[in-house]
């Protein structure tokens, strides 16, 4: 007599599954290394090289900084 039982979990037996599996996973790689290198290459990053630019005391404070009367107080709040 044939032991029967129902099995939850069959495998996925679809033709494409595995080709569509690693097509978005190197995709997404793919656009992550090429998203970094484009982001290296056309990101100007001489600013942070600059000792006075990224000096701290050189910076304006809060309560340095005039308010701007072309805000409206209460939209401003």
């Amino acid at each position: 007599m044939p032991y029967q039982r129902w099995v939850h979990d069959w495998p996925n037996v679809d033709y494409t599954r595995t080709n569509r599996k690693f097509f978005r996973r190197y995709a997404a790689i793919t656009c992550c290394i090429t998203g970094g290198i484009f982001a290296k290459m056309f990101t100007d990053a001489n600013g942070l090289k600059n000792p006075w630019y990224t000096r701290p005391d050189l910076k304006p404070k809060a309560a340095m900084v005039d308010e701007d009367p072309s805000y409206d107080a209460v939209v401003l709040k």
